[in-house]
């Protein structure tokens, strides 16, 4: 037990003793609402910034990016799909082991698909572009992970 929760259990008499002003519990669950509301908004936004340091990571250290998705639909919703056979082709490869799992998971799952994020003043062409660049990215490092995984096994 810390300081001030010691106090507060030995003087909670004196804490009792007042009565609320009028309007203040409901004050306080307002404030408790939107700070539990801005804590389910930060959550995606640091998923997706950790996803994002991976992406950037794996991009700057590596020869290039291969086009994974080159025979994918060329939508949105075609790169997204073409996206989501490669990751689960590479799941199934991996397997039981548990690190390549944790990496690859920390890699590939999004709380919100980018798609979803990206503004709606985007052309399709413009949101397919960003689409495959940054699906195609993580794609490497997926595949850099498969290839790990059959070079500890050897």
């Amino acid at each position: 037990m810390n300081q001030l929760e010691e106090y507060v259990s030995k003087n909670a008499a004196a804490f009792d003793s007042g009565v609320l002003p009028e309007g203040a519990e409901e004050r306080f669950l307002a404030r408790w609402d939107a700070a539990r509301r801005r804590r389910r908004v930060a959550i995606p936004f640091a998923a997706l910034a950790v996803a994002a340091s991976l992406a950037a990571v794996l991009f700057i250290q590596g020869t290039g990016t291969r086009d994974w998705l080159r025979k994918a639909e060329q939508t949105p919703e075609g790169i997204y799909s073409g996206y989501l056979a490669a990751v689960s082709s590479v799941w199934e490869k991996v397997g039981e082991d548990e690190e390549a799992s944790e990496t690859l998971a920390i890699l590939t799952e999004e709380t919100v698909p980018l798609g979803e994020q990206l503004p709606s003043e985007l052309s399709d062409a413009e949101r397919t572009a960003i689409l495959r660049d940054y699906y195609n990215t993580l794609l490497d490092g997926a595949d850099r992970i498969r290839k790990h995984l059959i070079n500890k096994e050897i």
